[in-house]
């Protein structure tokens, strides 16, 4: 047990350990705020921040929601820097998005969305969409069934390993002097003389100035343990992912729904990955984030779409390995999760002039502006007027210890130990 409750209490204590609570931590260390402690009650990425797609991308789906241009425009500029600042973990990946005969999205309307995605992503643009010829198409996605494709497209996204990034950013905020402590589970948060009280349950005590709630899908717990009233309604979306034997791909695909009476039309990826093949994600509502699993639906949805678009009869029984993730969004009254901005939110509930901020949404490629708009509004609250360092690389701990590291889990997934 850790009693600091006669220590001079932490500038901020974030609770989550996914990659926007490590992130979170950065960004304070990089304005020289160190005096700060992450607390996760398993491991870090352990959660959401594990089972995402792996992408680093703006979002072209996105693109169909006027009031999501400028999330496309945020995450492509993310994107951008991402690919700078750990080449190792983010590198480009070439896409092909089919259109289909007598389904899903016209021609006219995905070049539009091409060439708007080229445009937001201005000069940092990795390469310009073109069209590509149903003979080039085979040989980057062997077995893809082109007669069902009315016209197919290149468009170029990035690829991740998201725990990889997770473990990074942890580490480049401990190397400058920020503190962690997993397998913590926070017990209960108390109001105490102007800071805040968190209680741990193994008995430890921490005090703070600030706190972060960055607990994703456990936000709400988190608020609870507090007594405080969620300000938003919060929402876990599933997401599911398989992985098969490796396709040969060349490149990803940027696939939609097969043709089905009744079926919404939904995007899927089929994707590379360390000598396997992923195909995700789907959207399907969570209730406990304790119990995420994919459900039977889930899994013959996506067998059905990888059997539709290439020639393979592939069963359950391929399925090599098999995880879903959850989106911790905000519910926009009086709309559909469908129809709900992907756009993060902030709250602030305040013990005297302490704050507790809550996270809402955000998406992997953009957590590092996230994370910079939270410790604004840390450092603003505990007078520091530095900026934040986190887009530069002498605030990224890109040791050879690290590459070695990131290597090692990389020959792991590769041989499936992962």
């Amino acid at each position: 047990m850790i009693d600091t409750l006669n220590q001079e209490p932490y500038d901020c204590i974030v609770i989550g350990g996914g990659i926007h609570g490590v992130g979170v931590l950065h960004d304070l260390a990089s304005r020289g705020i160190c005096r700060t402690l992450l607390l996760e009650k398993n491991t870090l990425g352990s959660g959401t921040s594990s089972k995402s797609t792996k992408l680093i991308h703006g979002g072209l789906r996105y693109l169909k929601n006027p009031w999501d241009i400028p999330l496309v425009y945020e995450g492509l500029q993310e994107r951008a820097l991402l690919l700078k600042l750990a080449p190792d973990l983010c590198s480009p990946l070439e896409f092909l998005f089919p259109v289909f005969k007598g389904a899903g999205m016209p021609a006219w309307m995905v070049r539009t969305g091409l060439f708007m995605y080229d445009f937001l992503a201005g000069s940092e643009n990795i390469k310009k969409h073109r069209s590509v010829a149903s003979s080039e198409a085979t040989q980057m996605i062997p077995g893809l069934d082109t007669s069902r494709m009315r016209k197919i497209f290149s468009f170029w996204d990035g690829q991740t390993d998201d725990l990889a990034l997770t473990r990074l950013v942890a580490n480049s905020a401990t190397s400058l002097g920020a503190k962690i402590k997993t397998k913590t589970s926070v017990q209960k948060i108390l109001k105490k003389e102007g800071c805040w009280q968190v209680k741990t349950e193994d008995g430890s005590h921490f005090t703070a100035k600030t706190v972060v709630n960055a607990a994703g899908p456990w936000a709400d717990k988190v608020l609870k343990s507090a007594d405080l009233s969620p300000i938003y309604e919060g929402v876990n979306i599933r997401g599911s992912h398989l992985l098969i034997e490796d396709l040969g791909l060349k490149a990803g695909v940027f696939l939609q729904s097969p043709p089905q009476k009744g079926r919404p039309n939904r995007i899927l990826f089929l994707l590379p990955w360390h000598g396997k093949t992923m195909i995700g994600t789907t959207e399907a509502p969570q209730s406990s984030p304790d119990e995420c699993a994919m459900s039977e639906e889930e899994c013959a949805y996506m067998i059905e779409c990888i059997n539709y678009y290439i020639h393979r009869d592939f069963t359950v029984a391929d399925i090599e390995q098999q995880f879903a993730g959850m989106r911790w969004l905000a519910r926009q009254p009086g709309k559909s999760m469908n129809k709900t901005s992907r756009k993060h939110k902030i709250t602030t509930h305040k013990n005297a002039e302490s704050p507790l901020f809550t996270i809402y949404g955000g998406k992997l490629t953009a957590y590092r502006k996230l994370c910079e708009e939270v410790g604004s509004k840390v450092a603003k609250k505990l007078g520091v007027t530095k900026l934040s360092g986190t887009k530069s690389q002498e605030n990224w701990d890109l040791n050879s210890d690290y590459k070695a590291a990131i290597e090692g889990r990389f020959e792991k997934l590769r041989q499936g130990l992962l």
